[in-house]
């Protein structure tokens, strides 16, 4: 009996001693902050981020020389990425945390695309948005063109909305195709999660879109469907532009600038330019698609081709709003009544 009393006091003597250790945190969210905190009687001590679970592994980020008892990190790794963090006192005595895996951020804004919808049933919807008031728009999923113009699709709307709920009674036909889509305050957009879009002409189809991050979208013309990376490709491995060969051989070029054109890669003419309005809930001017006299006979081609295009835009300003903490939601989805 007396040498278990003296084992455990011996046990409980070394574990008091655990110095320097490092906690390991509750979750880790790309682009968020969070609290490291760590005890170090030999300061100052230094934090690193080494590969989940490898201690031998060179540093992945160096996050400095640390004199207190905490920092705040902004956590700048990629999500999905395995981490450990590791604490070295001034003596040169190692400790490490638990292996943690870093989040995706949820978005800002973001909307969730609805289980369904059943005409003229209730349906709530919900999404997250920091700068209020929204704006909530159900668009109808097709694009028309009527006389070489792109027309509007129908919607209903509803403006002004606080909180990160609504109530809609669902008064859209059934069977239309339909996006939600959310206007922050600030006039950045989010939609609802993959969809479809159909571009129109008078009542013909003269192409769908099927959009989808995670697989690659689509796009069906001409009873053929193909991957939209491989009809209208980068014009280089790091290039924004892309090129789309018509049916008859013709180049056109779209660029993404201040504003997004598009060019005839033969000529150099300019075919069409798409001009952007930002925060247009406010304002009277909206966002126009101008096409040139010289891509009036290449309507069709400057309209699919547009569609892709700014869909591709406003995913990398998105990308680029998440990077810097905030943005905007996912891709367009499909939700049908």
């Amino acid at each position: 009996m007396l040498f278990r009393v003296y084992f455990l006091a011996f046990i409980a003597a070394v574990l008091a001693q655990a110095d320097p250790s490092i906690n390991t945190p509750p979750s880790l969210v790309q682009c968020q902050p969070t609290q490291l905190t760590w005890n170090a009687t030999n300061t100052p001590v230094y934090i690193s981020v080494i590969p989940g679970g490898n201690a031998s592994a060179p540093a992945l980020m160096d996050l400095g020389r640390q004199s207190g008892t905490s920092m705040t990190w902004s956590v700048n790794i990629t999500a999905g990425a395995s981490i450990t963090l590791r604490i070295v006192d001034s003596n040169g005595a190692n400790a490490y945390s638990a292996l943690i895996v870093a989040v995706l951020a949820q978005a800002d804004p973001s909307i969730n695309t609805p289980a369904s919808l059943v005409q003229c049933q209730p349906v709530q919807i919900t999404w997250n948005a920091s700068k209020q008031p929204i704006s909530l728009r159900c668009a109808i999923n097709v694009l028309p063109i009527n006389g070489g113009q792109i027309g509007t699709a129908p919607f209903v709307e509803f403006a002004q909305l606080q909180g990160n709920s609504y109530t809609w009674v669902v008064n859209v036909h059934q069977g239309t195709s339909v996006t939600l889509r959310l206007q922050d305050s600030q006039g950045v957009f989010a939609y609802s999660g993959p969809s479809q879009t159909t571009i129109k002409r008078g009542e013909t189809v003269i192409a769908t879109i099927q959009w989808n991050l995670v697989k690659g979208s689509n796009i069906s013309m001409n009873d053929k469907t193909s991957a939209i990376d491989e009809v209208f490709p980068r014009s280089g491995a790091l290039s924004m532009s892309r090129v789309w060969t018509t049916t008859t051989g013709e180049q056109l070029k779209w660029k993404d600038s201040v504003k997004l054109y598009c060019f005839s890669v033969e000529t150099g003419l300019n075919l069409a330019t798409y001009d952007r309005t930002y925060f247009s809930l406010f304002r009277d001017k909206k966002s126009t698609l101008d096409i040139s006299a010289d891509g009036t006979h290449l309507t069709d081609d400057l309209i699919i081709t547009w569609v892709i295009a700014e869909k591709k835009a406003r995913n990398r300003r998105r990308s680029q709003s998440v990077g810097r903490g905030g943005g905007s939601g996912g891709g367009v989805s499909q939700t049908e009544a």
